[in-house]
Order: C-alpha cells, then sequence, then structure tokens
C-alpha cells in the first residue's frame, strides 16, 4: 500500500515481516499501526505500509533518501536478527552505512530480543539513528499497546509519541526547504 508520494520515495516505513503462516498476528499488528499510518499521512507525512516484507525491502527503506523512520513488526531471533517473509534474516551486518539516508532518525524493531543488541543496531546504522526494541520476548498485547495508547509496553514512549517527532523533523525540513526555494528564487529574479 502507498499513499501520498508519487515518485516512491517515503518518509516513513511501516514493514511486517512475518511470513504467511502468522496471518493471525500479521493482523493483529496492522490494525494496531493502522491508526499511526494513516494519522502520519493525514499529517502530510508520505508513509508506506509493506506486508510481507523482506530483507530486501528493509535495506531499500533506510537507504531511501526521504526516508526518516522505519518500523518493523514481525520476529526476532536470539542472535539479534529479524526473521523476514523471504526467510532471508535481516541482521546489523546488512546495513552499508554508505548508502543509509541521511534523514534517517528512527527504527523501531516490533521484534523479540531486538533490545538486547541496540547498541549494535546503533553502531551498524552509523550512531545517529534512535533504535528501539525489546528485550526479550513480547507479545501481540505488547506490541499493540505500544502501537496506540502505550500503557502495557516496556518502552519510554508509544509509536505515536515517535511519530509525532518524526513528524516535527519532516515538516522542519520541508520548511527549510521550501524557504531556501524562495530565497533562491528571489534572489535570481531580482538581485542579478
Amino acid at each position: 500500500m502507498r499513499y501520498t508520494d508519487p515518485d516512491g520515495r517515503e518518509n516513513v516505513y511501516f514493514i511486517f515481516t512475518f511470513g504467511e503462516d502468522n496471518d493471525k498476528m500479521l493482523l493483529s499488528e496492522i490494525w494496531s499501526q493502522f491508526g499511526n499510518f494513516t494519522g502520519s499521512i493525514l499529517s502530510g507525512v508520505s508513509a508506506k505500509m509493506i506486508i510481507r516484507g523482506t530483507r530486501n525491502d528493509i535495506v531499500q527503506a533506510v537507504q531511501d533518501p526521504e526516508c526518516y523512520a522505519v518500523i518493523t513488526s514481525g520476529h526476532g531471533r536470539k542472535n539479534g536478527s529479524i526473521c523476514t517473509s523471504d526467510n532471508l534474516d535481516f541482521s546489523p551486518s546488512d546495513i552499508d552505512k554508505s548508502k543509509l539516508s541521511k534523514n534517517l532518525k528512527l527504527v523501531i524493531f516490533e521484534n523479540c530480543h531486538q533490545g538486547n543488541f541496540e547498541e549494535s543496531w546503533e553502531k551498524a546504522f552509523g550512531g545517529n539513528v534512535d533504535v528501539v526494541g525489546w528485550k526479550g520476548t513480547t507479545d501481540t498485547l505488547e506490541t499493540i499497546s505500544f502501537n496506540t495508547i502505550g500503557i502495557f509496553d516496556r518502552q519510554e514512549k508509544s509509536l505515536p509519541d515517535y511519530l509525532y517527532d518524526i513528524r516535527a523533523c519532516v515538516w522542519k525540513d520541508k520548511f527549510e526547504n521550501a524557504w531556501n526555494n524562495l530565497n533562491n528564487f528571489f534572489k535570481e529574479a531580482f538581485c542579478d
């Protein structure tokens, strides 16, 4: 599902990495994140929802030059990797720092065990990206809580709170770009 941005570049990616054997969990996660997805779009932030996300989908998302945030939802392994729908795990070694989006500020792993490896993930992302994940295992109730009201989970903030911060970054950059474009227009029109 893609909305808002016709060039295919997005500000926020929601990537569900469940395989076909996990439809019940997938539907629960989509349902709990749909309000955040539509809220992003309604606030003028482009968003893309990928169902049955692959390792390549995650790699492309973090390399999208307009990407500010990636939220994955699926299963995680005790070794710190994420299970993807194509049965290829995504791990810190899959990240090429030289190709990362310069705008990337946040990666949320709604996958078990990723909180145990936050330092490894943050190092892989170059140290400038806030990485959020659960230590040990999590369950659907906890992730639904995180995606909505944020009462029954172990994170500092809820997903809507994190996305609020991302929207502020996107709009700040959009305003600065528009201001610079307008400034350049007037310089060229009246100063040359």
